[in-house]
């Protein structure tokens, strides 16, 4: 049977400790809903998932989707970046600010690459990259 998708990224899974704080703090940075909740697992496996997207988007999305395990500390957040495209970068930034993040680089301008960024840490430790595309094409 064919796919109705095209190959792409479809979600990305951050553990965390909190998902209801969680995912209050990406509605108010990026607008993202919770639009499913999943339970599953056994035994020490036993988790809860958030899956956030835009609720206006169609159906071929990327997600983000928020784990949480009711018997084991979440992964460590390390080496972990999620990058959101979102039309103004200074907002954005100023919400996520207000939501309780941690600045690690401030709204930046790289004009060889046509690009406005932020980088800052969420409340559960995870690096979130932020991009506005300043040019078409970029």
């Amino acid at each position: 049977m064919p796919s109705c998708l095209e190959p792409g990224l479809s979600f990305v899974k951050l553990s965390v400790n909190d998902p209801e704080a969680a995912a209050a703090f990406y509605k108010a940075v990026l607008g993202l809903e919770v639009t499913a909740r999943i339970n599953g697992g056994t035994g020490d496996n036993v988790f809860h998932e958030y899956v956030l997207s835009r609720p206006q988007a169609g159906a071929a999305v990327s997600n983000l989707i928020l784990m949480h395990y009711y018997k084991r500390p979440p992964s460590p957040a390390a080496d972990v970046t999620v990058g959101f495209a979102v039309p103004d970068v200074a907002a954005a930034f100023s919400a996520a600010l207000a939501a309780g993040a941690e600045v690690i680089t401030p709204v930046t301008d790289v004009p060889d690459h046509g690009l406005r960024l932020c980088f800052f840490r969420d409340p559960e430790g995870y690096t979130v990259e932020l991009l506005e595309f300043l040019r078409a094409g970029a």
